[in-house]
């Protein structure tokens, strides 16, 4: 492919994709030729000396593609754009002018690493930017994952429904939905472990709200900033993100109740309207009672345990004689 070809193409890359909407399969098939062309002309893995303008349409078009991969939730193909963009922000970033797209998809792969629980893959990436720790703060790209990672081992799942709000590009919400339906899932676990049945109010106060109306409206606010989401590549992330805590929440309630009203379990997961909410409870194996207008949750097997008192006694006694010796 000639070099002028290739340019008119990226042009017409930028032109599809930066329209509003954008125009993703026009994008994805641009995307297809371009990457052809810079197979043909050396240009997808660089090596040696080339031309600096050259580099940087190369550039240009791998970031495009791993935005374009958010925006169709394809995230093996975000992988795949980013992996080829380390030898541009690695071995040709001491030649090359700085990106600005480059710290918000480093901030993806970051977010992207922590919703597949790769935690230790999560902190060597961290640890091999090219920030000084104290600029890391500063930087809200990468601030942002580096929070959700905090607040995740913390337990800070309210900081975490927070963050969505907080985003720093659309893109990341995609990922924060997917968080947010782990931590619901895990919270639902917990609840129907814990309790046969529970008061709404006391659910909402262990899904970190204050009251009924609250919670509605937390809802309705989370729903509606996906719609108003800056840019259309953070609604993946956003949507698997609170996928995660929809799951989180839903294994608290597993755990916590036998059972619970269609309209209060559709309330605590942030469900709109019924199907939702019925499609969920099966995958889930709830059992749903329509007439009743109830779920009971499927409880696992609980063995009986007997706590063997005269052995803990004799125990504790055992230990207190050897403490007054040692004294």
């Amino acid at each position: 492919m000639a070099a002028q070809q290739l340019k008119a193409l990226y042009a017409d890359l930028q032109r599809s994709f930066s329209a509003r909407p954008s125009d993703l399969k026009r994008s994805g098939a641009l995307l297809t030729q371009l990457k052809l062309g810079l197979i043909e002309t050396g240009l997808l893995l660089p090596q040696g000396e080339l031309n600096l303008d050259d580099l940087v349409v190369a550039r240009d078009i791998l970031e495009i593609g791993a935005f374009w991969s958010i925006r169709t939730q394809d995230v093996p193909s975000f992988d795949r754009y980013f992996s080829q963009l380390q030898t541009f922000y690695t071995d040709y970033s001491s030649v090359l002018p700085p990106s600005k797209r480059e710290y918000p998809i480093r901030g993806l792969n970051l977010i992207r690493l922590l919703t597949q629980n790769r935690i230790a893959d999560f902190h060597t990436t961290l640890e091999s930017l090219p920030l000084p720790a104290d600029a890391i703060a500063d930087n809200p790209y990468i601030a942002h994952p580096v929070n959700l990672e905090r607040w995740l081992m913390e337990g800070s799942y309210s900081k975490v429904w927070n963050a969505r709000e907080e985003a720093p590009a659309e893109e990341y919400k995609y990922f924060v939905d997917s968080l947010i339906g782990t931590i619901r899932n895990e919270i639902a676990s917990c609840e129907e472990a814990a309790y046969e049945s529970l008061p709404l109010k006391d659910a909402a106060t262990l899904l970190f709200f204050t009251n009924k109306s609250e919670l509605l409206t937390f809802a309705q606010q989370v729903w509606n900033a996906r719609e108003e989401a800056p840019a259309e590549e953070y609604k993946y992330f956003v949507d698997s993100l609170m996928g995660t805590i929809r799951n989180e929440i839903a294994s608290c309630e597993e755990a916590a109740y036998e059972s619970l009203p269609l309209k209060d379990a559709a309330t605590l997961l942030f469900f709109t309207n019924k199907s939702e909410l019925l499609t969920f409870a099966q995958q889930r194996g709830w059992q749903v009672d329509l007439t009743a207008g109830t779920i009971t949750f499927a409880r696992k097997g609980e063995e009986q345990i007997e706590i063997p008192r005269q052995k803990l006694i004799a125990a504790s006694l055992a230990y207190a004689r050897e403490l007054e010796q040692i004294v």
